[in-house]
């Protein structure tokens, strides 16, 4: 029993001496390594401390990494807060001022159409002289605009607005038929204009395209209408009638239109710039001559036309310039 004790006790005491020894001789083959290439000239770092190093950077860095994950939960964060706060309801209104060309546009009267006075029927000889006719004029005003989530809007406005109106005819003699001369008229009319649009806006960056639907109210302020020809005298021979002696006068008057608008913004925030197309509608026009026309008299006693002056169509040219705030 004592000789297997001492048999395990020695197994363990060169087990353990082999350990130690395999581990000086390992130091010693590290000092000898040291030693050889210092006299070589070479630079050798511990590896201890290279190992502590990449350790301490991998801490710092894993430190970084967690600060950076932390810094950007918050900003994603405000980030959400802010697109929450974008995605609910607001308004942005803007006010201006636009201006621009217009230009006016009516349809003339079949020729031999009739006209009612003091309960009759009547027709005027290669009449009536109500000619189709378009020019050009001018429009200024100011509007406001509402938008809710920088999309729908409800636009109005307040114009002035001069409005010209040219056309001619060609007279024929009554028996041969050959020109004898010709007969133009131009309408002159001012007007204000006041519009109520439904806006649709489309999303851009610098430009952004807009729509408009809406109606508005016209009310003529003055209007004219000229006659003139270089041949009245022949025309009158000629044609069977004394043409001068009918002319027609005209009144101002009021209607409402159908409008509608395209138009490009050019945005540098707070202000805007629109370039708009609008185009109006009278939808109550008639090309007959009877609703056009109130008379008086007959064509042998004293007749008088008076014409309303509506235009049956309008479009204007538009360039301004608006200020937004939000509310």
């Amino acid at each position: 029993m004592r000789a297997s004790y001492i048999l395990v006790f020695l197994l363990v005491f060169v087990f353990s001496s082999q350990g130690v020894f395999a581990q000086d001789f390992t130091e010693e083959e590290v000092a000898a390594d040291e030693a050889a290439a210092k006299e070589a000239g070479e630079v050798v770092e511990p590896i201890e401390e290279e190992e502590g190093e990449l350790v301490e950077e991998g801490v710092e860095q894993a430190v970084d990494e967690n600060a950076l994950s932390a810094n950007d939960i918050v900003v994603n964060k405000e980030e959400e807060e802010e697109d929450e706060e974008d995605e609910g309801f607001f308004l942005n209104v803007g006010f201006g001022i636009k201006g621009g060309l217009n230009g006016s546009v009516v349809n003339g009267v079949t020729e031999g159409d009739s006209f009612t006075s003091e309960g009759s029927q009547y027709e005027i000889p290669q009449g009536p002289d109500i000619y189709p006719s378009f020019g050009l004029g001018a429009t200024v005003g100011g509007f406001l605009e509402v938008r809710a989530w920088d999309f729908i809007g409800l636009e109005v406005g307040f114009y002035q607005s001069w409005d010209n109106a040219a056309g001619f005819e060609d007279k024929n003699a009554a028996g041969s038929g050959q020109t004898v001369g010709r007969v133009d008229h131009k309408q002159c009319t001012s007007a204000f204009h006041i519009p109520a649009l439904i806006k649709l806006s489309l999303d851009g960056d610098l430009v952004r395209p807009t729509f408009g639907l809406g109606a508005e109210f016209v009310k003529q302020n003055t209007s004219t209408l000229e006659y003139s020809s270089d041949n009245f005298s022949v025309i009158d021979r000629e044609v069977g009638y004394e043409f001068q002696n009918i002319l027609y006068k005209i009144e101002p008057t009021s209607y409402v239109n159908i409008v509608a608008s395209i138009a490009l913004e050019f945005d540098f925030d707070p202000i805007r710039v629109p370039i708009e197309l609008r185009a109006n509608i009278n939808p109550t026009f008639e090309s007959a001559l009877d609703p056009r026309v109130t008379a008086t008299g007959t064509p042998n006693n004293n007749l008088e036309l008076v014409y309303d002056g509506v235009f049956q169509a309008q479009f204007a040219l538009l360039l301004g310039v608006a200020y937004d705030f939000d509310l």
